[in-house]
């Protein structure tokens, strides 16, 4: 089932591009390696501390691997959130003799070993900090790597338990999204705040949470044992609670936005199109929900502890607003030909798609801007430095969104996508940096090549042969 499921996200990918399946798994591990190059160039800043007494090693280990639970499990919510609920590929595994748990475990593997990869290749700089006091380096991966895992195996079960009992009390299927991966992410932090706020020693309770075996197994091999054991349950509970899940009701398609009347003119009735289909996506309103909770949540906490890292997180969250649109490209993928044709025009949905993302992006970031400069989480100072921060990454997520268009029936199209784009932001705002002086003029040279690159890359998919 995992097999069938990479091959066919690799077939539709090649066959949008024109280019061959091999050229597919080239680009993505090539994508993986450069976002693991990212990271490990990061850590690499880290400063290693051999010389330090054994608790205050204890406790930076500590903290490193509550940090890789909080990322491990905002990863797994990610990828369970943005993912379709059902494709034509389960459905049909359904009518054969194939047994529920190869059916839905299979299909997971594909998309929880990539956010696996995605994980790991983020919190390298975590893993550096594991290695202080000596550790080797062979117990620090081993450590990180069975932690992330563990938290895969038991967030992905609870999120899609959550999201089921969400749903059989008639909540839409975007509110049963947010609200479970709110909890999840709650749970996660529940589980880590005290040993970030206050790191301390691990007690004689250390095999009760995950992360802290793991702290103790990288100096004591009956903790790296408990850490097996305790991947292993986690691995053998999720598979078993998600392949006796029932399946989740059907929605009917949205509504939203319905009762308002269509602009007249061509060019406004096109964007207003590309609008309604991008809101109206569960995927995405579930996006727009995190990212404006996350900015009420910080401004809960940055009331309790009125530090600057709460800001600067927060202005990070505004950039969610504008990466989400990264779906938009493969919402309206199998309808491009319809104004090609009308209007003779190649990718003439492009323009009309990417202010449509903009538009929806900034009445949303308006929201949470406002909630922000209410409560004093942020200063109105500070729009202009958000400003030159969200312009590329709208940019960024209309080009990673043509490079990798989002599938409905592919669950690891999402992954792939949202990897790309920040890669793509990374990447972009880091050479327009190195070159122009200009914080300004860096922006908006920025959002002009990858604007540019998207247009030329919505060609390239309409020069394509179609079939059918």
């Amino acid at each position: 089932m995992a097999g069938t499921v990479n091959l066919a996200w690799r077939r539709e990918l090649a066959g949008t591009f024109g280019i061959s399946q091999r050229a597919v798994t080239v680009i993505g591990l090539a994508l993986l390696g450069l976002l693991g190059a990212v990271s490990a160039f990061i850590s690499g800043v880290i400063p290693a501390f051999d010389e330090i007494s054994p608790a205050a090693a204890r406790r930076v280990h500590l903290v490193a691997l509550a940090s890789v639970t909080l990322v491990a499990a905002a990863s797994a919510v990610m990828f369970q959130v943005l993912a379709p609920r059902r494709t034509s590929l389960t459905v049909i595994a359904q009518l054969l003799p194939v047994s529920r748990f190869v059916t839905r475990v299979g299909a997971q593997l594909p998309m929880v070993a990539l956010s696996v990869l995605t994980t790991l290749a983020m919190t390298s700089p975590s893993l550096k900090m594991t290695l202080t006091g000596g550790t080797h380096l062979l117990a620090g991966l081993a450590a990180v790597g069975a932690l992330v895992v563990t938290v895969h195996a038991v967030a992905i079960p609870l999120f899609n338990t959550a999201v089921w009992a969400l749903r059989r009390a008639r909540l839409p299927l975007h509110h049963g999204l947010g609200i479970a991966g709110a909890v999840v992410l709650a749970g996660a932090f529940a589980a880590v705040w005290h040993d970030l706020a206050a790191p301390a020693p691990t007690s004689n309770v250390w095999w009760v949470l995950p992360h802290r075996t793991a702290a103790e197994a990288l100096s004591s091999l009956p903790a790296a044992a408990v850490l097996a054991v305790w991947t292993v349950m986690a691995l053998g509970a999720g598979a078993w609670a998600m392949s006796v899940l029932p399946e989740e009701r059907v929605d009917r398609p949205s509504r939203l936005l319905a009762r308002l009347p269509w602009p007249s003119g061509q060019a406004a009735a096109r964007v207003w199109y590309e609008l309604l289909v991008l809101v109206r996506a569960p995927q995405y309103a579930v996006a727009i929900l995190f990212a404006f909770v996350g900015v009420v949540a910080a401004t809960v906490l940055y009331g309790a502890t009125g530090t600057e890292v709460v800001r600067l997180a927060a202005s990070g969250l505004f950039l969610v607003f504008f990466f989400a649109g990264m779906q938009s490209v493969g919402l309206t993928l199998p309808s491009h030909w319809i104004g090609e044709v009308l209007l003779a025009r190649p990718a003439a949905w492009a323009w009309p798609k990417a202010l449509a993302c903009l538009l929806a992006a900034t009445v949303a970031a308006l929201a949470a801007l406002a909630v922000a400069f209410t409560t004093g989480l942020l200063v109105p100072a500070t729009s202009v430095s958000l400003l030159l921060l969200v312009l590329p990454a709208w940019a960024a997520a209309m080009l990673a969104g043509a490079l990798v268009p989002y599938s409905h029936e592919q669950p690891l199209s999402v992954g792939l996508t949202a990897v790309t784009t920040t890669i793509v932001y990374a990447a972009a705002t880091w050479a327009a940096g190195e070159v122009v002086p200009s914080a300004w003029l860096s922006a908006l040279v920025t959002t002009a090549v990858l604007l540019a690159a998207y247009v030329g890359v919505a060609r390239r998919m309409t020069k394509r042969p179609r079939h059918g």
